[in-house]
């Protein structure tokens, strides 16, 4: 189990987003097209960030299932069929779950959840669903994803940064 898997996973959503997009830009107003564009960017932002924890993941040297503290107090635990990366104070998790086809990103007040036909959000209690993965489906709660964007856009970064500032302070494997 790796977290290689969940870039399967968020790649086959990027794609479909991605085709959802373009039917959006001929079909439906600019002004809910950018609900289209925030759930992208976060998506391909999730996949970037799985890039990075596969990176720290290579080389915390953790091949098999356990818990073992990698830097910058992250800690990755692996079991049969699922890879997190966790972070605390503050809190930031990144996980996959292979039998349940689920890409998690989450700090204290936000979740988002990929998996190849829908994406769940969870912020300050609320909760968020995108299912199916449709034109309509997205476009029923543009106000709701514009209103979150800059939330997500920040969960992204901020893992980005610290992923990025893990990985370079670990050694690096062949």
């Amino acid at each position: 189990m790796s977290v290689d898997a969940g870039s399967k996973i968020v790649g086959s959503t990027l794609e479909r987003l991605e085709g959802l997009r373009r039917t959006a830009l001929t079909n439906l107003p600019v002004v809910r097209v950018a609900a289209f564009n925030v759930l992208s960017d976060v998506v391909s932002g999730i996949r970037k960030v799985l890039d990075l924890a596969k990176t720290v993941e290579s080389a915390s040297g953790l091949v098999s299932t356990g818990v073992k503290k990698v830097c910058g107090n992250w800690i990755i635990v692996k079991e049969s069929d699922k890879v997190a990366l966790i972070k605390h104070k503050p809190l930031r998790a990144v996980s996959v779950n292979v039998k349940e086809s689920v890409v998690s990103v989450a700090n204290d007040e936000l979740r988002i959840e990929v998996e190849p036909a829908s994406i769940r959000i969870r912020f300050r209690g609320k909760e968020l669903i995108i299912e199916p993965l449709s034109v309509e489906g997205i476009n029923s709660k543009v106000q709701e994803i514009k209103s979150i964007a800059r939330y997500m856009l920040a969960l992204i970064d901020e893992l980005t940064t610290t992923l990025n500032a893990c990985r370079k302070s670990l050694p690096l494997t062949a």
